[in-house]
């Protein structure tokens, strides 16, 4: 079976819509027709006249269905002489030109259908009163119909640019966390492969096959995930915490005595999804900027709680701390990217800050919405 183009879809998608369109327009004018002419035949039955309901509606669908069949026309002149607050002295008095004369079209066409469906049920009075009433009641009404249509046109094409802006913000949203996360990992893995592999260099010149291997292994791990998660947005924290350990593993290697970790892990959050490498860019800032500047031995304690439907990640450190409350140790790309990334998967449910207690070190903290696998697919 020959597959569609591919560019026969939103054709086949705009002509559905073109006979919905169509359909609504000449559906509401018989159903307007079918009302008025009711109307009509029981103000007449009362008043003690003869009157047949069908010669009314067959009177009424001159008036509407000329207005079903100029909708094309009004909407290709609302679409062209748009109104707006630049143009209005002059595309208001157009609009109201057009509107003369497409009301002037529809009464002439109401009056002949008029005096074809009721000539053999009215008097000649009764004619010429009902054509009077169509030249002068209906204009205003005529009137107020064009700008009906017209202020209809003006709303869903409003409707209809709104929905496009929203889609191409959110486009360039999604673009922008996508690069903003290539980003970080092109400014991870350079200084982290070149510390580790220097590492393992010094381990082998000393002799220390094993440590050396283990640590060559704990790399390709590492490696493994970066590559698999590399395009991923969320990732389960299980995941995320696989990666947090085997990074913390090479840095002990590296560290040796000197790194001390502790894990708080809740296992009811396991299953969370967290933007991925969150946890280990948190980590690798305390390591980096924290312990890295520190003589003797460093601390590191990973935290991760679910309270509800929030999620809590910690990351605390006793390191050299931040310089002043405000400062944050001297953010770069990770954080940056980090703060953007945040903001566009949870606006502002969700809080990040950077702290240094009174006992010294820093504190990471960052909160945010509990998801699972399953609502992140969904919502």
């Amino acid at each position: 079976m020959q597959a569609d183009h591919p560019d026969r879809a939103p054709l086949l998608g705009q002509r559905r819509r073109r006979w919905l369109a169509a359909l609504l327009v000449f559906g509401g004018a018989l159903f307007i027709s079918c009302f008025v002419a009711v109307l009509s035949h029981l103000r007449y039955v009362q008043k003690g006249l003869e009157s047949d309901l069908w010669t009314w509606i067959k009177g009424e669908s001159f008036d509407w269905f000329t207005w079903a069949l100029l909708v094309p026309l009004i909407v290709w002149l609302a679409k062209h002489v748009r109104i707006t607050r630049k143009s209005l002295l002059w595309s208001a008095p157009l609009h109201f030109l057009f509107a003369a004369t497409t009301s002037s079209i529809t009464l002439v066409i109401g009056v002949i259908g008029s005096v074809w469906a009721h000539k053999e049920q009215l008097t000649t009075d009764q004619l010429i009163d009902l054509c009077m009433r169509e030249i002068i009641w209906m204009l205003p009404w005529s009137i107020f119909i064009y700008s009906g249509i017209v202020a209809v046109y003006y709303a869903l094409d409003y409707y209809r640019q709104y929905n496009e802006r929203e889609l191409r913000a959110s486009k360039l949203e999604a673009e922008l966390t996508r690069a903003q996360l290539d980003t970080l990992h092109t400014q991870l893995q350079p200084h982290f492969l070149f510390n580790t592999l220097n590492s393992i260099s010094v381990l082998m010149r000393k002799g220390e096959i094993d440590t050396a291997q283990r640590m060559l292994n704990r790399l390709s791990e590492l490696l493994r995930h970066v590559l698999a998660k590399g395009g991923t947005q969320v990732i389960p924290l299980e995941t995320e915490l696989e990666i947090v350990k085997g990074y913390l593993e090479i840095e002990q290697v590296r560290f040796g005595d000197r790194l001390q970790v502790e894990m708080q892990i809740d296992d009811s959050a396991l299953k969370a999804q967290v933007p991925s490498f969150v946890l280990q860019t948190l980590v690798e800032n305390a390591v980096r900027h924290g312990l890295a500047q520190k003589s003797g031995i460093g601390h590191i304690r990973v935290t991760t709680m679910r309270n509800g439907e929030s999620l809590t990640l910690k990351v605390e450190d006793d390191g050299v701390g931040l310089a002043t409350p405000s400062q944050s140790r001297g953010e770069g790309v990770g954080l940056r990217s980090t703060r953007t990334r945040l903001a566009a998967l949870y606006g502002e449910q969700h809080h990040f800050s950077l702290s240094t207690p009174p006992t010294g070190g820093t504190i990471a903290l960052l909160e945010i919405p509990y998801r699972s696998e399953e609502q992140s697919t969904h919502g």
